[in-house]
């Protein structure tokens, strides 16, 4: 982070506190066996004169890591040692944490550390007769400076519920609901079941589970699901509760907070809302809802008809009829010919009524197999699910994926939506229609839209993640773009332990770029974690066979659901940044504001930034402005090209796109998907 003037007196700001130390030195017990306090850090990572007394060893014989004590006492099988807090950063971040951590216990707040050893405190939100809710806040230590002070990194990370009932009540009112425990309370810390210490285990009158959706609906309570569409303003308003409530003048943490949050100064402006999409006959529109509804897809749907059909059981016959209506030519919502540009029809010949509950995806393909289909029309069939998709059982949500992949063995394009949800007063029909012709189009083999781009000689690759971590295991899907303006060619998936498939994948993308296109300049890669130098390496050597001086940068798109870095703007009335706001964390990592935010009406939704991390084949590269410039364009610009929704979610869809395919298939009986679909985006 570079702390210039400007930033001194920006209008922005992190979400992130300058500290000092209490006291800048203090005695550091170091262990080769692990300590009480359970922090460790790697050998090298150690004062050099601790390191020095273990120099008669082999280097082989080294310890990997030391065990740190900053209260050693006598006994201490190890060395002490003097250590300012200010020349050893690694220590230093281990004190802050320790002290925060016995500051909170004494306060007799829940916590726990995370996968990278962050501490996370829990605050009560609400309570009832069931379980407390809580929201969760991670406190992460950061040094960006040689000679700046330690930040104190505040960060929302979402909520969780206690049950009020302990262990012991569950096993004698209701023993059968124990096995979906998965983390308890203990002793104010928060386990996981399978690791509780054994003293633990004498006193399960003492722990209290978290409230996880199987064991609410083993235990019959209702958890309500509440979409945050004010993600930035909720999360900036619970760390500065928490900041103002529990640290803000409080000496006895033995940290020293600063007065001012921590200034950020604005990097880069991109080109942002106003950017213009190429819908039918090549006319450009800003808005995607009217430029649909004016000029139609861009590229349309090459078919005579479009023809529809529902899949749904019988309680959910009055929403059927509803869709039905809102489908149509003649419903007041226009129907989806209005934006197709395409005569759409409702066949009821063709609908599916599911009549058992259990086996729904072989009713829907016995039905289907009895059923002839033109090869000149384009199908679409409506699933009117049964089930909440976000309260759903792991059993009716693998129904869903199952209708879909029957569906797909026939080429026939389908759309859910739950009956429930349609026959909701509060839920507008006109908002979804948009929507499902949006999605219509691009499944059949239509585009919606596309960016008002000229061709760049470039070839962009994007990589996204799924994981199912109830089931291990975690599949990485990937799609690649010929050209700036967005037209995709093709969708691929395999498990993420396959590295090589990587260099295979890009390989196969540059093959055909060449055919069409020719040498591509550069290849920019947008992928879904920070690439290793594992991965890097095979990536350098497929390249060097082609071209030994083509450029090739990786876009590393933070696609985790924890949002760690954000920034205020203090001169706005809502403090959100607006959009296309673009600001540099360190190096080459930034966060970047894609919200359509013009800083004057308040958006409905207000997303947090994405943020995006650069590497490149020769990193010199990114010394050029303009290159990180154009890098961080072209993230925002595939932004804009979600052809799921009018809305459109502040992540590009090189990285969306496939998390989605994988999603899906990898819940899917077969073990690839049906020939002539790997270039259309079914799965939208």
């Amino acid at each position: 982070m570079t702390f210039t003037n400007q930033a001194k007196t920006s209008r922005y700001h992190y979400n992130m506190i300058p500290f000092r130390f209490a006291q800048s030195e203090i005695r550091v017990g170091f262990s080769t066996e692990e300590t009480h306090e359970g922090q460790s850090i790697a050998f090298k990572a150690a004062p050099e004169a601790i390191q020095r007394k273990f120099q008669h060893l082999k280097a082989e014989e080294e310890p990997k890591r030391l065990f740190l004590s900053f209260k050693p006492s006598e006994s201490l099988q190890g060395f002490t040692f003097l250590v300012d807090m200010y020349q050893n950063k690694v220590i230093a971040r281990h004190y802050a944490l320790y002290l925060l951590y016995h500051y909170f216990l004494k306060q007799q707040a829940y916590l726990h550390s995370n996968f990278v050893q962050d501490l996370v405190v829990w605050l009560p939100d609400t309570k009832n007769t069931e379980y407390v809710q809580f929201s969760r806040i991670q406190l992460k230590v950061k040094f960006y400076q040689e000679d700046a002070l330690p930040l104190l990194v505040m960060a929302y990370t979402g909520e969780s519920s206690i049950l009020l009932q302990s262990l012991k009540q569950l096993d004698e009112c209701h023993p059968g609901a124990t096995d979906a425990i998965t983390k308890v309370i203990f002793d104010k810390q928060i386990y996981s079941f399978d690791r509780l210490p054994d003293a633990a285990h004498f006193e399960r009158n003492k722990i209290f589970p978290l409230l996880n959706r199987l064991l609410a609906r083993k235990l019959k309570i209702s958890l309500p699901f509440r979409r945050v569409t004010n993600k930035h303003e909720v999360h900036w308003g619970k760390v500065l509760r928490f900041f103002d409530t529990k640290l803000k003048g409080i000496a006895d943490t033995g940290l020293v907070f600063e007065a001012e949050w921590q200034r950020a100064a604005r990097a880069l402006m991109l080109e942002g809302s106003q950017l213009p999409l190429v819908f039918g006959q090549g006319q450009t529109d800003a808005d995607i809802y009217q430029g649909l509804k004016r000029y139609g897809p861009y590229q349309p749907i090459k078919v005579r008809q479009l023809v529809c059909f529902f899949i749904y059981t019988a309680a959910d016959e009055m929403a059927r009829e509803k869709l039905q209506d809102a489908l149509m030519p003649n419903s007041s919502y226009k129907g989806l010919g209005a934006f197709l540009k395409l005569s759409v029809h409702y066949d009821s010949g063709l609908d599916i009524l599911i009549e058992k509950s259990d086996c729904m995806s072989q009713q829907v393909a016995d039905q289907l197999s009895r059923k002839s289909l033109d090869p000149s029309l384009a199908y679409l069939a409506i699933y009117v699910s049964p089930f909440e998709k976000h309260t759903a059982s792991e059993e009716h949500k693998l129904v869903y994926h199952q209708i879909k992949e029957v569906l797909l063995k026939r080429h026939i394009a389908s759309q859910t939506i739950v009956g429930s949800k349609v026959m909701n007063p509060l839920v507008k029909l006109n908002y979804w229609v948009p929507n499902v012709a949006i999605a219509a189009i691009a499944k059949l083999g239509g585009i919606p839209w596309v960016l008002d781009k000229p061709h760049q000689p470039s070839l962009v690759v994007g990589f996204g993640l799924y994981c199912a971590q109830q089931y291990d295991f975690k599949y990485e899907g990937s799609s690649f773009a010929f050209s700036d303006d967005g037209h995709f060619r093709g969708f691929e998936y395999y498990p993420a332990s396959e590295t090589t498939a990587l260099a295979a994948r890009l390989e196969d993308a540059l093959n055909q770029y060449m055919k069409q296109y020719g040498k591509p300049e550069r290849m920019v890669i947008h992928y879904h974690k920070q690439m290793s130098k594992r991965e890097f390496e095979p990536i350098r050597k497929m390249l060097f066979r082609y071209d030994p001086g083509l450029p090739f940068f990786v876009v590393r798109v933070n696609q985790g659901k924890t949002d760690d870095y954000f920034v205020r703007d203090t001169a706005d009335r809502y403090g959100l940044p607006a959009d296309g706001s673009v600001f540099r964390l360190s190096g080459q990592d930034y966060l970047v504001y894609v919200n359509r935010y013009d800083g004057q009406v308040k958006p409905k939704i207000q997303p947090m930034p994405v943020r995006c991390l650069l590497q490149a084949s020769d990193q010199a590269l990114l010394a050029d402005e303009q290159t990180v410039k154009g890098l961080l364009q072209q993230v925002y610009d595939f932004s804009r090209l979600y052809w799921r929704s009018v809305n459109q979610p502040a992540m590009p869809v090189t990285v969306e796109y496939p998390r989605l395919l994988v999603e899906q298939t990898a819940w899917f009986d077969g073990s690839s998907i049906p020939g002539g679909l790997s270039e259309l985006p079914w799965f939208l």
